[in-house]
């Protein structure tokens, strides 16, 4: 895994001077995994944060004989909750639309930015943060073209946040639009948080060798004292 330490730091206030801070997660981890460090350190600033996560996350294990995808949307809900609560964040502040998993692309991203503003309620959107568009991932690929509408709409900032280890070298093959936020004091917490999706590594649904899991890489990406994010400029 390459270091971060080539890439500028940029502080919180940076990232978002003011505002809410809104998370666009694809799936259910995609939040504690790109922006568990953010979130955490965002609440102990008192800063307002949203999580909204787009899918149910129940297309991960497809072949498991005793975990239906209805269980596995279940399973993967009460990960996020847990894993919300071990960021410091409120699980009043996360929201789901539950949307299938791996046909997000079947909704209009006028329609999903229009949820979202809904979503927030009233109140200043600070800065948006949500996958890339060169994500090879579908559902990812639907969450920045939802959040680029949105953050034209508001006018505010947004930024990417990688998930797969391939694709962090992907941003690292363009930083001139990159920062690293130092998640060192809130590195525990992340740590806590991506264990409560189980489900994720391997550790809830063992009789699906076809399921999802993170792979090493990712895990060891995601549980460095830096935070990558990638400005989108409008």
């Amino acid at each position: 895994m390459r270091s971060f330490n080539h890439i500028p730091r940029a502080s919180l206030d940076r990232l978002a001077p003011s505002g809410i801070l809104l998370i666009v997660a694809p799936h259910p981890d995609d939040e504690t995994l790109g922006c568990g460090g953010l979130i955490a350190l965002a609440m102990d600033a008192g800063r307002d944060v949203r999580v909204v996560v787009l899918t149910d996350g129940a297309a991960s294990h497809p072949g498991s004989p005793t975990y239906s995808a209805r269980r596995v949307a279940a399973l993967r809900e009460a990960e996020l909750r847990k894993g919300a609560v071990a960021l410091g964040l409120p699980p009043t502040d996360v929201l789901t639309f539950s949307l299938p998993d791996g046909k997000l692309s079947d909704e209009a991203p006028e329609s999903l930015a229009d949820r979202l503003l809904l979503a927030i309620g009233a109140g200043d959107l600070g800065a948006i943060f949500a996958t890339g568009d060169d994500d090879p991932h579908p559902d990812h690929q639907m969450a920045a073209r939802t959040a680029s509408l949105l953050a034209q709409r508001c006018e505010t900032l947004l930024w990417n946040y990688p998930v797969r280890s391939h694709v962090v070298q992907a941003y690292l093959a363009a930083p001139q639009t990159l920062v690293r936020l130092d998640v060192t004091a809130a590195l525990e917490r992340k740590k806590n948080a991506i264990a409560c999706h189980a489900s994720q590594l391997g550790d809830a649904i063992r009789d699906d060798p076809s399921g999802f899991h993170l792979t090493a890489e990712d895990i060891l990406h995601h549980t460095q004292t830096s935070e990558l994010y990638r400005r989108v400029d409008r």
